[in-house]
């Protein structure tokens, strides 16, 4: 496996620590700052909407004055 922007040779540790979410290789100078094309921010709305509950309130029952 190679770095995709500078081709650098990765070995199996890199490539494993190296991986990002958009399917490239890169090296550890190129991880952060490639542009990657992988939505992180849909990621977490969608964990956020399976982990939090629903809170629906119950109907306030209205007390007469008579």
């Amino acid at each position: 496996m190679r770095c995709g922007i500078c081709s650098k040779g990765l070995n199996e540790y890199m490539v494993k620590l190296y991986t990002c979410k958009c399917g490239e290789y890169y090296c550890r100078l190129h991880m952060h700052g490639h542009g990657c094309r992988y939505n992180y921010h849909a990621e977490q709305v969608d964990l956020l909407r399976k982990a939090l509950p629903v809170i629906i309130a119950k109907k306030i029952i209205k007390i007469n004055d008579n």
